[in-house]
């Protein structure tokens, strides 16, 4: 790359570059047209998008399919088990985990999960709010998630960093765990 030379813009050259205005140069009025040039349209009339026609639409057998792929070489790591004593002996706590949630989502395509930047605290707890947004279909659900504050994390730590601890793991959970 150093001996490489630099191209040099003359005159001429800076001339024809058009300063763009915020309005495209050509505008295409038929939808299937401009989704065939590559191009994507969006209509936000609130914070979601609509549904809008996509350039690779969902097959659900095609994310089936992925997803197993992924699962065989995931292995272990898709799935969480433990257990827990309770008052009424041992107990076993196991199911997906955030790795199978996020490859679900990745492979499902064409959809969102947003959390809401403003939390509400309320005493002794934050509720966060997410929404799970599907561009394809126009589906979108929302979901209130509370975390308790006091919570025993198992180890001695300083007030401020248990509370940093207890807020991560509140966000977490709207995002698939």
């Amino acid at each position: 790359m150093a001996n490489e030379q630099a191209e040099v813009l003359d005159d001429n050259t800076l001339s024809e570059i058009i300063p763009f205005t915020g309005v495209p140069q050509v505008q295409v009025q038929d939808q299937n047209n401009l989704l065939a040039t590559g191009q994507t349209l969006q209509k936000a009339e609130t914070k979601f998008m609509t549904a809008v026609k996509v350039q690779e639409p969902r097959q659900i057998a095609r994310v089936s399919k992925n997803v197993l792929a992924e699962a065989k070489l995931a292995g272990s790591h898709f799935y969480y088990r433990w257990e827990v004593k309770t008052k009424n002996g041992r107990k076993t706590v196991q199911g997906g985990s955030i790795d199978l949630a996020m490859c679900l989502l990745r492979n499902y395509g064409n959809c969102v999960i947003d959390v809401d930047v403003d939390v509400d605290e309320v005493p002794g707890q934050y509720i966060f709010k997410a929404h799970f947004i599907d561009l394809e279909s126009g589906l979108t659900v929302t979901r209130l998630f509370r975390q308790r504050k006091a919570q025993n994390l198992g180890k001695r730590m300083d007030a401020e960093r248990e509370e940093d601890i207890v807020f991560q793991i509140g966000q977490s959970r709207p995002n698939g765990t």
